[in-house]
């Protein structure tokens, strides 16, 4: 197990010995912790000790350049709307101490002295399923997060993975953390940065219990993602061992992401309104899949499933011309509820018993 060597620096004793405190109590094992109130101290140590991560408050005029190359360097500063300060990275003294404890891990991950590779998972521990709207406003994001939320509150280790090009997983999860989707892709792409802390520091726990990234800062970021990026993401996933489920909320654009996703999914799930235009369009989807599942010699077809979702018990109607296809449940309308609210109504509901 990695054992981060880290050393801070803050003239408040106060806030030294309960920093000190609160990681020895919760990361000791995960983290060897030197504290310091004195900059000649701290220089001394940091340059004859090997030091993973350095954090040394802004009150301090502190020469970086006597920070050894190999250590990974931060300031402690009061404001968390700060995101560098003389170009170097920064982070909030007075947060949760997990906050903390991630923001350190992100450092360490960015050292390349600390990349290594990952082993793909497969033994089949980490099951995934994805969510697609047959047509729009079917409310597969809903279900994906209501699904989420359902595993959760079984005891399962469950991760909502947003891979909509303009997805916001806040509609429905919430928590404090400075990282986001982003900076995991990043790591992906440059390959200069340990993928698998990345992704631990990166990751938030919703109060639901469910696990989720703030979605990317810049949408054309998800945007660039080719179907290599997207198997490498989820590879590094299902390799960290940190979830039984990954649900992933996701367009339906049978584009390279989408099969590559689609590929990897244990169960495909489509939402239909049970409209005459959302299964019209499922139908089409479905013919499609006929169609791709042969040019890739995979297994597509038998993944899928339907939730009816919004449905009009007088209007709506199921989808028919397609043998043995298995359907999950029906979810009916809901008056202008908050995304959220409906979301846990429907974990609640039994519709997710047999996934």
């Amino acid at each position: 197990m990695i054992r981060i060597k880290l050393a801070i620096l803050d003239s408040d004793e106060t806030y030294i010995n309960r920093i000190s405190n609160a990681f020895n109590a919760n990361y000791s094992d995960k983290l060897e912790l030197f504290a310091f109130t004195q900059l000649e101290a701290f220089i001394d140590f940091v340059k004859d000790n090997k030091v993973d991560v350095v954090i040394a408050s802004d009150s301090f005029e502190l020469d970086t350049k006597l920070i050894p190359e190999r250590t990974e360097f931060a300031y402690f500063v009061d404001s968390p709307n700060l995101e560098t300060l003389n170009n170097k990275k920064v982070v909030c003294k007075f947060t949760k101490i997990d906050n903390i404890y991630k923001a350190v891990l992100n450092l360490y991950s960015e050292n390349p002295a600390n990349v290594f590779g990952f082993k793909q998972d497969s033994s089949g521990g980490t099951k995934i399923m994805s969510f697609y709207p047959c047509s729009g406003g079917n409310g597969a994001s809903v279900l994906a997060a209501a699904c989420s939320i359902n595993l959760a509150a079984k005891g399962k280790k469950v991760l909502y993975l947003n891979l909509e090009q303009f997805g916001v997983p806040g509609v429905f999860f919430n928590a404090e953390g400075a990282f986001n989707l982003s900076d995991l892709i990043y790591a992906i792409k440059s390959k200069k940065a340990n993928v698998v802390l990345k992704l631990e520091s990166s990751v938030k726990e919703d109060k639901s219990g469910v696990y989720f990234f703030d979605e990317c800062k810049i949408p054309l970021d998800f945007m660039e993602l080719t179907s290599e990026d997207v198997k490498k993401l989820i590879d590094v996933i299902k390799s960290s061992s940190l979830f039984d489920y990954i649900i992933i909320d996701t367009d339906m654009l049978l584009n390279d992401v989408s099969k590559e996703i689609m590929m990897y999914s244990d169960r495909i799930i489509f939402a239909s309104s049970g409209t005459e235009n959302s299964n019209l369009k499922f139908s089409r989807i479905y013919k499609t899949l006929e169609i791709v599942e042969r040019q890739m010699n995979a297994s597509l077809l038998q993944k899928i499933s339907v939730i009816y979702n919004k449905f009009n018990n007088t209007s709506g109607k199921y989808i028919d011309g397609i043998p043995n296809l298995n359907i999950l449940g029906c979810v009916g309308e809901f008056n202008r509820s908050a995304s959220a609210l409906i979301a846990r109504q429907i974990s609640q509901m039994q519709i997710f018993d047999n996934i």
